[in-house]
């Protein structure tokens, strides 16, 4: 539970108890969330549940989904503020590839703009401005995609392979010289 004054929300972290990193989370900036004016405490709950019979039109789910749901001691709903909404994390089952933060409205699932970073054991992120349901979806293999681990870009590796050679061509051009002596 958050104390509430005058409908206004302080800044929180909501998380699962995992260890040792949560699978999910939820972090609120003071004023990401408007409570009935009335309120005098909201609580806030992430909670795995059954995934819907709706499968994602991209991919597959990875981990659980969770439900992530908000309520007030008054009459009235919890709403995010639009110009400072939340951000929830999901931690991945394994870092192997990339996945999607998804929301299911209840008809299908629609990605957001998903982003990664260390918070939550390596979790992907998004920025949210609504409660529902939520997961990580792992899209399909592409070509090139890695499967066990992180992939190195081609390019670099044609860098790397470019200077190693330069390298190599200018200790033999060096040594060249020297002979000559």
């Amino acid at each position: 539970m958050v104390a509430v004054s005058n409908g206004s929300v302080p800044g929180v972290d909501v998380f699962t108890n995992e260890v040792p990193a949560p699978q999910a989370e939820l972090s609120l900036d003071s004023g990401s969330l408007t409570a009935p004016a009335a309120a005098t405490e909201v609580t806030l709950t992430i909670a795995p549940m059954k995934p819907p019979s709706i499968a994602p039109a991209q991919g597959t789910l990875d981990g659980n989904v969770y439900a992530f749901a908000a309520s007030a001691n008054a009459p009235g709903p919890v709403k995010f503020n639009v110009n400072d909404p939340g951000t929830l994390s999901l931690r991945p089952t394994n870092v192997d590839r990339a996945r999607v933060v998804e929301r299911f409205d209840g008809t299908k699932w629609t990605p957001l703009q998903t982003q990664y970073g260390s918070s939550c054991g390596g979790a992907a992120t998004a920025t949210v401005t609504q409660f529902g349901t939520y997961a990580l979806v792992l899209p399909p293999a592409t070509a090139g995609s890695s499967t066990s681990g992180s992939s190195v870009p081609l390019g670099i590796i044609g860098v790397v392979a470019l200077l190693i050679g330069l390298g190599i061509a200018l200790v033999a051009l060096l040594g060249s010289r020297r002979a000559r002596r």
